[in-house]
Parts: C-alpha cells; structure tokens; sequence
C-alpha cells in the first residue's frame, strides 16, 4: 500500500456502494457482492448494496430515483456485471466517477452490448475480472484491471464426515442453473456406458432449477431443486463433483465456481480441460480433467471403482480452495483495489 493509501484509510473509514447485476438468489451476485458485505468492514469500509429490482416499470423508476443519493454518499461504486444504458451510465460517472467494473463471465459474446461493455472497460477506474482469460480480454481496453477469482465461503462449505457412512451407490453429481444442463446431455454416452458396466451402482444427481431427464440413457436420475438453504446438505451427498463444458469463448470465460463448489467439501471432482478448470485442478493431483468423452468414462470409472482415491483428492482439493480461492485471500485483494479507487478520487486524478 502506498503512503497515500494509507494516510487516507487511517483518515477516515471508506464508503463502497455495490451495484449488483442479481439479488442473492444469483451465484455471480451472491458470492462477487454480497458475501463480501460482511467482510469488508473489517478492512476498513462501510457497505451499501443497491438491490436490483424487478422488471416492472415503478420498480425500475425507484431504482434509478434512489441512484443519486446513494452514489453522492459513495466514494467507490462497484458495478457488478450490470451494464446500464448510455445516458444512465453518464449519468453515474457524473454523480462519482471512482467506478469500479467488475465481471466474471464472457458477457462480450453476446453482441448487442459488444459496445457497451467496451466503452464501461474504457471509462472504469479499474476492472475487476474472475479469471485469466476474461483478463486478457479487458486488457485491449485498459491497464487498470486486476484479477480476482470468485471465492467460496470455506468457513461454511466444509466436507461432511464421511468415515462412518458405507454407500451402496455412488453417487456423481452436477450443480448449476438449468440454462447450462446442455453441457451435461453432452455426457450422456458416458453415462450410458458406465450404466452398462456399473447398472444401477451408480446414479446421478442433478442441483437445479429445472429438472434434468437423459433422452435414453438408462443411469438413474435424482433431481435436487436448488435452494440456498438446501445447496451445502446437497453438495456433500455427492461421491464425485463433474463440470463438462464445450471448448468455445464462452467456456473458457467461466470461472470454475462448480470445481471450486465441490472441491470446498472434499468431493472428487471431473471437469473438461478447458478455462480455469485447468489452473485449478492439477490432474491427478487434486481432481481429474477430461477431454474426449472416453476420457470421460475412464475417469469416472476409476473415481467410481476407488473410494481411497476419492478421499485423496478430496483432501487436496479441499486444500486448493483454502489456499488460493477462499474469501481470507481474496478479500485483502479486492479492499486494495478500492483503496486505490478512492485515492484516486479523492486526489481528483483523471480516470
């Protein structure tokens, strides 16, 4: 820290207004935003989140009637994946200027708001990624970007204790919202063929919002509804975590949240050898990663057929998330980050 930040942090305690794109009900939102509400106080800030409201008309004009006050009251504005419209937007810079960006998927496939993100890049103090690629990719905007990966909650999701259980069946799980169970059919070969060989010793589990259903595979099938309160209970039930994903810009713009889900309670884990899959798990070391479908069903296969291997990459994965993607590392990181914003603002340097 620079001594400038830090006679200004020791001046006075800093206000941050987060702008979140999802209420807590959203993954990006819940774990980006509002998880560090409780976290920030303790470097130094005080914390204001304005909830996204819903699509009607009065809910959005009380949105935008109750932005002034709360950004005059700001010294960092952290938008998180929301891109408002040009004139709003203008409209917040106007109002305060210390805007950080912050996004954590590969929102400029979509090419309606190419632009607009690209300008949001341009004019941000600094943007705040989740990953390398998306990093590379922000970079042909601005220097000022840093990254930091989505973090998990290691005091709350904990493995289960495991020792006194003996399964009868083993138990391969995936977690997500329903828009992304296409990349799970993708496996149904796999699934079939380990049904052949296993029968119903193995079945699969999905924690959804919608229900999951093969066209014809015959491995059995248990649907979860995703709820926050039922989502930790969900994850330790599972014998083995998988994130199948297709190599495409927008695969490789996620930030492997579904890994780092499992692997925090000590759960195998399978995942395509794409993005931050691949610097988060060390093959063999703390998980698998597959490529090709028959590397898929080899990997199951030898997850399914050794419980000490299991357990084994369970403990390492576990490790993984504590050291290097848990809310103690990266809360320091993101309290920098808007230190330095707000030495910026308050010393009236351009953005």
């Amino acid at each position: 820290m620079t001594e400038a930040m830090k006679s200004f942090s020791e001046a006075s305690r800093l206000n941050v207004l987060f702008l979140p794109l999802y209420s807590m009900q959203g993954a990006s939102s819940r774990y980006r935003v509002y998880h560090y509400a409780d976290r920030l106080p303790s470097h130094g800030f005080d914390v204001k989140i304005l909830h996204p409201r819903s699509y009607t008309l009065a809910s959005k004009a009380l949105y935008i009637l109750s932005l002034p006050k709360a950004l005059r009251w700001a010294d960092v504005v952290v938008i998180q994946k929301k891109l408002f419209r040009s004139p709003l937007y203008a409209l917040i810079r106007h109002l305060n200027n210390a805007v950080v960006f912050d996004f954590d998927d590969a929102l400029y496939v979509d090419n309606s708001i190419t632009n607009m993100l690209s300008h949001v890049l341009r004019t941000s103090r600094h943007v705040i990624v989740g990953n390398r690629h998306l990093e590379n990719f922000a970079r042909r905007f601005t220097d000022r970007v840093t990254r930091i990966p989505t973090p998990v909650d290691v005091q709350a999701f904990t493995p289960a204790d495991k020792k006194c259980l003996v399964n009868d069946v083993i138990t391969i799980g995936w977690i997500g919202a329903g828009g992304n169970l296409i990349y799970l059919e993708h496996l149904e070969p796999v699934f079939e063929r380990i049904y052949l060989s296993k029968g119903q010793t193995v079945q699969l589990k999905v924690i959804s919002d919608r229900t999951f259903r093969f066209r014809s595979c015959r491995l059995p099938v248990v649907n979860i509804p995703w709820s926050l309160s039922t989502e930790l209970e969900a994850l330790r039930s599972l014998d083995i975590g998988i994130m199948p994903l297709t190599d495409d810009e927008l695969s490789r713009g996620k930030c492997a949240f579904k890994v780092l889900q499992y692997m925090s309670v000590g759960i195998a884990t399978v995942a395509s050898s794409v993005g931050m899959n691949r610097e988060v798990i060390h093959h063999l070391g703390n998980g698998m990663l597959a490529t090709s479908l028959e590397e898929w069903r080899c990997a199951l296969l030898h997850l399914i057929e050794n419980p000490a291997l299991r357990e084994q990459f369970g403990r390492e994965a576990r490790k993984t998330v504590e050291y290097e993607y848990s809310y103690e590392v990266t809360t320091p990181h993101l309290a920098s980050v808007l230190k330095s914003v707000a030495v910026q603002k308050q010393r009236r340097l351009p953005p």
